[in-house]
């Protein structure tokens, strides 16, 4: 097995272009993060991709960045979930990892919302890491592994940072 290295865009203010010479340059072999929005700023996005040859791993934050927006229900994030998941796919990535739902829902919601999310994923037939992070459902390794027991088998990003 090969590891493959990653440049994250978090932090990253310059152009797309200037990020994926820093990628090419530091010897990583992708980037990973959210797909842009825009159709023109997402065309310099894929461009700067396809042009260096670069992978992507995609990112799908529900309702907020790093922290979710706190009045959003399930239902919210889970479209959010699916339309990021999707405008992602233009870009071919190798998979998705996602900063989900929020620690502010009962247990029951978070595993409401965790299955369908993996649903969701399967019905594209694509690979989610749900990643462990603050102010998300997976916030807590307690609070995960108890998750963990009632979800389907749903993989993980793991956030070590904090």
């Amino acid at each position: 097995m090969q590891s493959q290295l990653f440049k994250t865009l978090w932090g990253h203010s310059g152009t797309y272009a200037t990020a994926a010479d820093l990628v090419l340059v530091s010897g990583f072999q992708g980037l990973e993060g959210p797909i842009p929005i825009d159709p023109e700023i997402r065309r310099e996005f894929l461009a700067a991709l396809r042009s260096r040859g670069l992978l992507y791993i995609a990112e799908i934050s529900t309702t907020g960045f790093a922290v979710p927006d706190l009045a959003a229900t399930v239902a919210q994030h889970l479209s959010v979930f699916e339309r990021i998941l999707e405008n992602s796919l233009e870009a071919d990535p190798l998979f998705f990892t996602s900063l989900a739902g929020s620690d502010l829902w009962d247990f029951g919601e978070s595993v409401a919302f965790l299955t369908q999310a993996w649903e969701i994923a399967q019905s594209y037939q694509v690979r989610v890491g749900f990643e462990t992070h603050r102010s998300r459902s997976l916030f807590h390794p307690i609070v995960t592994e108890k998750l963990l027991a009632e979800l389907p088998p749903i993989e993980l990003t793991l956030d070590f940072s904090h």
